[in-house]
């Protein structure tokens, strides 16, 4: 019983600065790996299409944005936030009031800290700016973390590109950067041994021969993993998840026609 009296005592004296729990002495504590909380729920089906799960920094401190493209369907979008010792307290979407913590009470060292903040598919549109503050209490609050982050996830329907008339298919590695600024370089198709590079980067969307169909065609795929055209690609992927197939007529002789008229007098 000496144990539980002294761990007693311990809390009774410590005291909170923030989310900081400052206890003097020696503290003991037992972990339980095998302890859970089971939850049950129905999963909602994901629509046709390609799926893409995004992540997207915030652009400062206080707010961040993302893009959804035509033709496509919000499936899941997400908020996550590092308050560091306060609570987040506000997340608009849109410049409506998703979340506010205050409604749940004013002492905030008894509520819980949000990590993930679920945003409503409905009040989600094609550009969306997302603003989120830290507190300590109601009405006391400043601003979050340029490390927040929001990740959605997007379904979108007829993800394809045509090529116009070309009489050459080969391909070339493309130079690909994505929204954390990593590179990485891919040939594409993947048996392609040649000598041509093409970039899809923040400096340049570049092929290097304008009568490759398969250079053409994949710049058009890539323009559709760019939501917002900045010449980042918003869906990371890595070689081995990358499979581009692709379909090819062949036999048409010309791209242009000519008329010719021959008149005959008697």
């Amino acid at each position: 019983m000496e144990i539980y009296k002294s761990i007693a005592q311990e809390i009774v004296s410590a005291s909170f600065s923030e989310q900081t729990l400052n206890v003097l002495g020696n503290v003991s504590s037992v972990l339980y790996p095998d302890s859970y909380i089971e939850f049950d729920y129905n999963t909602t089906a994901i629509p046709y299409g390609l799926v893409t799960t995004s992540e997207k920094k915030f652009d400062d401190s206080r707010s961040g944005s993302f893009y959804v493209p035509k033709n496509s369907t919000i499936i899941d979008a997400v908020v996550i936030s590092y308050s560091g010792s306060k609570w987040t307290d506000n997340l608009w979407i849109n410049a409506v009031n998703i979340y506010n913590l205050s409604k749940l009470g004013s002492n905030y060292i008894l509520l819980g800290d949000p990590y993930s903040i679920n945003i409503p598919k409905a009040y989600i549109g094609e550009n969306n700016t997302v603003n989120l503050t830290t507190g300590v209490s109601p009405g006391n609050y400043s601003e979050g973390s340029v490390e927040d982050k929001i990740i959605y996830t997007i379904s979108t329907s007829g993800f394809s590109a045509y090529s116009p008339l070309s009489n050459v298919a080969d391909g070339c590695y493309w130079n690909l950067e994505f929204e954390d600024r990593e590179i990485f370089t891919v040939p594409i198709p993947s048996e392609y041994v040649g000598g041509e590079n093409c970039y899809y980067t923040s400096f340049g969307q570049n092929i290097s021969n304008q009568n490759d169909a398969s250079q053409l065609s994949v710049k058009k795929l890539l323009e559709q993993l760019d939501y917002d055209l900045d010449g980042l690609l918003d869906v990371k992927f890595s070689e081995q998840d990358l499979q581009i197939s692709s379909s090819e007529i062949k036999g048409i002789p010309y791209d242009w026609s000519t008329e010719i008229q021959v008149r005959i007098w008697n």
